[in-house]
C-alpha cells in the first residue's frame, strides 16, 4: 500500500521532478573538436532518489557539436583553440536558440522548440578547471597571455609588458636604434684611414674615408613604447 502524502510532500516531490529535467549550468570535457564547435561529455551524474531503492545515479548527457565560445565584439576577437580533454562550463539557454543561430543575431525570432534549458540550446565556455589542474602560469597582478606553463608568454602589469617567461632584458626601440646607428654613421664618415703602401719609388701612402648609411630597423607590425 503506497505511503500517504500531504500536500507539502507532493509539492516538494513535484518541484524535485521538475528540477531534475531542467539543466542550466554543468561542467564537462571536450571529446571532439569540429572547428568552432565541440562535442562535450558532461561530467556529473544525475542523482535519482527512490524510497524503495534509495539513491541511484543516471549517466550524464553527451552533447554533440555545440558552439565553443570566444570573445567577439566591435570586430575584434579573442580566440583560444579548443583541444580534446579541455574542461568547459556548459550553459543552457532559457529557450531554444537554434532559430536565432540561423539569423543575423540582431533579430527577434520564434524558437522552434518550447522546452526550457534543454540540451539543444547548450554552449561551451572555456573558463573552468578542477582543483587538480590549476593554471601553471598565473601571476598575481598581471594579465597573462600564451601557452600555459611555456616560455612563450606575454605578461602585462600596470607598469610594464613582458614578452617571454622570464623576461630579463629590455626591448630596443626602432627610433632609438636608428638614432644610435645614425650617430655611428656620422662618426665613421669623419674617420681618416691611413694605409701604408709599399711599391715603386715615390709612392708612400694612401688615404681614404669610411662611409656608412644605416638601413631601417623598424618593424611594420610590432610596436612598443
Amino acid at each position: 500500500m503506497p505511503l500517504e502524502r500531504d500536500l507539502g510532500e507532493v509539492c516538494n516531490h513535484l518541484q524535485d521532478a521538475i528540477l531534475e529535467d531542467i539543466r542550466k549550468i554543468a561542467v564537462g570535457w571536450v571529446t571532439a573538436v569540429k572547428g568552432q564547435f565541440v562535442d562535450v561529455q558532461l561530467a556529473t551524474s544525475v542523482p535519482l532518489f527512490d524510497e524503495s531503492t534509495g539513491t541511484t545515479f543516471e549517466s550524464p548527457l553527451a552533447l554533440g557539436s555545440i558552439p565553443f565560445c570566444s570573445i567577439k565584439a566591435g570586430g575584434f576577437i579573442v580566440w583560444v583553440p579548443p583541444a580534446v580533454n579541455d574542461t568547459v562550463l556548459v550553459c543552457f539557454t532559457d529557450l531554444s536558440y537554434d532559430t536565432w543561430r540561423q539569423s543575423n543575431g540582431n533579430t527577434v525570432v520564434n524558437p522552434n522548440w518550447t522546452g526550457r534549458h534543454t540540451g539543444d540550446s547548450a554552449f561551451a565556455i572555456p573558463v573552468c578547471a578542477p582543483d587538480t589542474a590549476p593554471i601553471a602560469s598565473a601571476d598575481a597582478g598581471k594579465l597573462v597571455i600564451g601557452k600555459d606553463g611555456s616560455s612563450a608568454l606575454i605578461k602585462i602589469s600596470g607598469s610594464e609588458i613582458d614578452l617571454g617567461n622570464p623576461a630579463s632584458d629590455a626591448v630596443a626601440l626602432a627610433s632609438k636604434v636608428a638614432t644610435e646607428l645614425a650617430n655611428i654613421a656620422t662618426a665613421l664618415t669623419h674617420i681618416v684611414v691611413s694605409v701604408p703602401i709599399t711599391g715603386p719609388a715615390g709612392v708612400t701612402a694612401g688615404t681614404g674615408t669610411a662611409t656608412y648609411t644605416p638601413g631601417s630597423v623598424a618593424s611594420t607590425l610590432v610596436k612598443c613604447g
